[in-house]
């Protein structure tokens, strides 16, 4: 079985409640490890958008990364989720950050996530869960990629996120 970070976010209320909705719809393929506390932070764009909650969530998979990057889609479509361009509000947005700490680099598929150094709403809330993680490709820990942001985005921690 693969060990596997997933980032979540969502900001269109009831955002917590798309969470909760994503991880039951996980956890029916998977099995969660872990998950992070619920963090706000301002959309990438600093627009008019609702502030998004973000987590990430450990889980186990029997699946290949292309047939997880499938799974998630179906969850997000299941869940509302339509295409409305990048960086723009949506019910649920579900990346894969890591899978088993491998560089993987096809057309469908990047990982780790080619952003993921770069957002305090991924490296936050994976910081809760994997203090000790190193990334794969940059050879960095959370403390250091954490002190490189440019902007953090007014990253707010909420709390634990009870979804069971």
């Amino acid at each position: 079985m693969a060990d596997v970070l997933l980032g979540l976010g969502s900001n269109i209320p009831p955002k917590s409640k798309n969470l909760k909705n994503a991880i039951k719809l996980l956890s029916k393929h998977c099995m969660i490890e872990a998950v992070s506390n619920i963090y706000s932070s301002l959309s990438l764009l600093k627009d008019n958008q609702e502030d998004y909650f973000n987590i990430v969530v450990m889980v186990k998979t029997d699946f290949s990364p292309l047939a997880l990057l499938k799974f998630l889609k179906n969850i997000e479509i299941s869940l509302g989720r339509i295409d409305t361009g990048r960086w723009n509000s949506r019910i649920i947005d579900i990346d894969i950050l890591d899978y088993n700490n491998q560089i993987i680099d096809m057309k469908e598929l990047a990982v780790p996530h080619l952003e993921m150094h770069k957002r305090s709403f991924v490296l936050y809330p994976l910081r809760d869960i994997m203090p000790d993680y190193k990334h794969p490709l940059f050879k960095k820990d959370i403390i250091t990629m954490i002190n490189e942001l440019d902007d953090d985005l007014n990253i707010t921690i909420l709390g634990r996120l009870h979804w069971q």
